[in-house]
């Protein structure tokens, strides 16, 4: 099954899409709690009065404050990953780059893919056209955002794309993703 999103970027097709769940992981939320209290312990510990070295107070209270700050950052922005529901697998994200020449094919992959498997889209580290997907581990999802850099901006060149079961397998194949 092929769906047309309005949605021209990928972040916000991820948010809006009900087959795509965020996951965490337990360990990592035990490690933070246990980082997070030793952050609290070292700066409770630096106002202690056992430590009569100031230096050795004030590199406590620094190191507490530095363990706290850099946990609650990675609580925010790190130890999430993208679930595929019907499949209950993993999604991984990616990027690959083409040559320009390759823009008319990138616009429309599934007629692309189904019509000529001859047709040479080259891949190009350096490429003008951005081609940023989502795949789950047995390549029965995926979901695609193309894009040509143009002025020093990325313009969308077809909405963001999601290919389900069959679909999905011929455009992985034609990408060679």
């Amino acid at each position: 099954m092929i769906q047309n999103t309005s949605f021209q970027d990928l972040d916000t097709t991820i948010h809006t899409c009900p087959d795509i769940a965020t996951k965490r992981s337990h360990r990592n939320t035990l490690l933070q709690s246990l980082c997070m209290i030793l952050g609290f312990a070292l700066i409770v510990g630096s106002r202690s009065d056992l430590i009569t070295y100031d230096k050795m107070r004030l590199f406590l209270l620094f190191f507490g404050l530095c363990t706290i700050g850099i946990t609650t950052i990675y609580l925010i922005h790190g130890s999430k990953s993208l679930l595929y529901i019907p499949t209950q697998s993993t999604l991984k994200r990616g990027v690959k780059y083409y040559d320009l020449i390759s823009e008319v094919y990138l616009t429309d992959l599934y007629k692309t893919s189904a019509g000529n498997n001859k047709i040479g889209i080259k891949e190009n580290p350096s490429g003008n056209v951005r081609v940023e997907y989502l795949i789950d581990k047995e390549k029965k999802f995926l979901m695609v955002a193309v894009a040509r850099f143009d002025n020093l901006l990325f313009i969308p060149l077809c909405n963001t794309t999601v290919y389900t079961d069959t679909e999905a397998e011929q455009v992985i194949g034609f990408l060679k993703l």
